[in-house]
């Protein structure tokens, strides 16, 4: 569960990072073009919700397969 949480946070802390390289990229290149530099900023959303989906299908896939392996039926033994 660390392990899920800190790559959590690192995604959110790069991908804030990212947006604000490529808007400051983008100001440069279009001369102070607010409008295309900041169309940048949902491009990179629209591409971390499209990983979201993928990998939101992948665990649910897994989380299906472990818990069907995981199951046990409870045995009572006689004390």
């Amino acid at each position: 569960q660390g392990t899920a949480s800190g790559i959590v946070n690192m995604g959110g802390f790069i991908a804030s990072m990212t947006t604000l390289l490529a808007v400051g990229v983008l100001l440069d290149a279009t001369g102070d073009n607010y409008r295309v530099a900041f169309a940048s900023v949902f491009v990179l959303e629209a591409f971390g919700v499209a990983q979201i989906l993928r990998l939101r299908r992948r665990a649910a896939l897994r989380e299906r397969e472990h818990h069907v392996v995981s199951r046990v039926e409870a045995v009572h033994v006689p004390a």
